[in-house]
């Protein structure tokens, strides 16, 4: 979570992460609560991207996004 948080507080982008971990304390990030009980995940990666794994994190981010109910994670 640390990882993230340094991401965001320089500018780099957002995410998504449970409510307990609201309590960690970083300057140049806000939290906002969801409003709603779903959220929709978005993923987004270059078209030049031929990695091979890429597929298989695509599938994992998949199953991830359908499977985990956030509202119940902290």
């Amino acid at each position: 979570m640390q990882g993230l948080l340094g991401l965001v507080a320089a500018g780099i982008g957002v995410t998504r992460l449970t409510r307990s971990s609201h309590s960690l304390r970083r300057s140049g990030v806000v939290f906002v609560p969801l409003a709603g009980d779903t959220a929709r995940t978005v993923v987004a990666w270059s078209p030049e991207n031929g990695k091979p794994a890429l597929p298989g994190v695509l599938d994992i981010v998949t199953e991830l996004a359908a499977g985990t109910d956030l509202t119940e994670a902290g």
